[in-house]
C-alpha cells in the first residue's frame, strides 16, 4: 500500500543484458527454484509427519520462519548459495508457502476462483525464468540504464526517461524488480513509489459552487456564506460575452420602418 501522498506505478522496460549478465540471472532463477523445491519438500514433510500424530508443522506456513530454517542449513544443503541473490532464495520460500495458503483457502472456499492443487516441485525447463529483487544495489541511473544486484549496470532497449526524471528529481524510489526470459528476450519489471500529483483536498467547509456568476466563471461558498474561491472568467469568455452584449443591442436600435 502506499504511503500517503504518493502512487505505486509499474514498468515494463526491455533489457540488453550481457552474455554473463544473463548468466548472472539464470543462476538466480536456478537458486530460486531450488529453495521453492527445498521449501515444497518441508511442507510436504510436516503434512506427512502431521497425518500420523494430528498436527503438522506450523512453521511451513510462514515464509519468514522457513527462511531461518534455509539459514541454518544452506551452508550444507546448497553449498554454492554465495554465488547467488540472497533475493532469489527468499523468492522461492516465498512462491511455496503462497502456494499453500492459496491451496488452504481454495479447500476452505475463502478464496474465489479456479480450485488450486497443493504446492508442487518445479521443473527447469517448465518454470518461467524469473527473479525479484527488493534490496542491494537497484537503482535507475540514466534514461538508459538500470543497476541491478549482482549484474551491475544494464543498458536497456528503450528509452526510460519518464522514470529516470522521477528519480532524478527525488519524486519516485524503487521498490523491486523482477527480472523475466521469455524467448531469449529479456525485460525488467519496475514497482516505483512516486510522489502522487497535487490535488485540493475536499473540506467540509465547502458547500456550495456556482458557475458563471458576474465576472467570475466558479464561485465557492462556505457554509457562513463567505466565499471560500473564486476563479475569474477567462479573457476570451468576457471578449465574446462583450460582442454577443453588442450584437443584441443592434437590433434594438433599429428604426420600426428597417424591419418592412
Amino acid at each position: 500500500m502506499a504511503p500517503p501522498g504518493a502512487i505505486i506505478k509499474g514498468w515494463t522496460v526491455a533489457l540488453v543484458p550481457s552474455p554473463q549478465q544473463a548468466a548472472r540471472f539464470r543462476r538466480d532463477d536456478g537458486a530460486r527454484r531450488f529453495a521453492h523445491n527445498w521449501a515444497v519438500a518441508q511442507i510436504k514433510q510436516a503434512f506427512d509427519q502431521g497425518t500420523h500424530a494430528g498436527k503438522h508443522d506450523p512453521a511451513v506456513w510462514s515464509a519468514w520462519s522457513l527462511r531461518k530454517r534455509w539459514n541454518a542449513v544452506k551452508a550444507e544443503t546448497a553449498p554454492w548459495w554465495a554465488e547467488c541473490s540472497k533475493e532469489a532464495f527468499s523468492n522461492g520460500i516465498a512462491d511455496a508457502v503462497t502456494a499453500l495458503k492459496n491451496w488452504h483457502r481454495s479447500k476452505t472456499g475463502t478464496r474465489e476462483g479456479p480450485g488450486m492443487g497443493f504446492p508442487r516441485f518445479r521443473k527447469k525447463g517448465k518454470d518461467r525464468v524469473r527473479c525479484t529483487y527488493t534490496t542491494g544495489a537497484l537503482r535507475v541511473e540514466g534514461p538508459r540504464c538500470i543497476v541491478l544486484p549482482g549484474a551491475g549496470r544494464i543498458q536497456t532497449a528503450e528509452n526510460i526517461r519518464p522514470i529516470w526524471r522521477h528519480i532524478r528529481r527525488g519524486t519516485g524510489r524503487v521498490l523491486s524488480a523482477t527480472i523475466r526470459e521469455r524467448a531469449g528476450r529479456w525485460s525488467v519489471s519496475l514497482r516505483l513509489e512516486i510522489a502522487a500529483p497535487w490535488q485540493p483536498s475536499a473540506r467540509s467547509s465547502t458547500v456550495g459552487i456556482d458557475m458563471s456568476i458576474g465576472d467570475y466563471l466558479l464561485t465557492v461558498m462556505r457554509p457562513d456564506g463567505t466565499v471560500a474561491v473564486k476563479v475569474p472568467n477567462p479573457r476570451a469568455l468576457r471578449g465574446a460575452l462583450a460582442e454577443l452584449r453588442k450584437d443584441r443591442r443592434y437590433p434594438l436600435r433599429r428604426s420600426p420602418q428597417g424591419n418592412h
